[in-house]
């Protein structure tokens, strides 16, 4: 398919840069334990998004760099610079109360020394905005760093141009 086409292109891009390994869904490379942290460190935001739309954003602290480096690109417009406004953010979405949840679909990482990226399809459903409830899916990037050891997220971004919004 197109779609596959396309992935396959920007795998095959990204890999060819130096000191970058690629893990797919169901592929491991040479030093997959990387990657598979990589992928941890991705579950683990979505693991916290879900908790900020069941009103706890208190878990987004610890999976994200807390420092003025961050940036937040949302699926609703908003682009954030700094830790001190992507938290703001997500304590403003966990007081909207919206429910439902957000899956990463077909992740892919990109590994290198320092940085990391994910890329995904967020599946989001079962949200209620407007009293309605909306199924959402965006294309969605996530850009890591390493810290103390540890993967942390520095960038997200959603591209809510994947499909439509449909409300129910």
């Amino acid at each position: 398919s197109a779609r596959a086409a396309g992935r396959g292109a920007a795998l095959a891009v990204l890999s060819a840069a130096p000191g970058l390994e690629v893990a797919a869904v169901g592929q491991a490379p040479e030093g997959g334990a990387e990657a598979a942290a990589l992928m941890a460190a991705n579950d683990a935001f979505y693991a916290a998004l879900n908790r900020v739309l069941a009103v706890d954003p208190s878990a987004m602290a610890r999976v994200w760099s807390n420092g003025n480096g961050v940036s937040d690109f949302g699926p609703f417009g908003k682009m954030l610079d700094g830790w001190p406004e992507v938290e703001h953010r997500f304590g403003e979405e966990a007081a909207k109360r919206m429910g439902g949840t957000v899956a990463c679909e077909n992740a892919a990482a990109f590994v290198g020394d320092e940085m990391g990226i994910v890329t995904c399809v967020e599946a989001a459903s079962g949200l209620m905005i407007d009293g309605r409830p909306v199924t959402v899916r965006t294309r969605a990037t996530n850009v890591f760093t390493r810290e103390g050891g540890a993967w942390k997220m520095v960038h997200h971004h959603a591209d809510a141009t994947l499909a439509p919004v449909s409300r129910r």
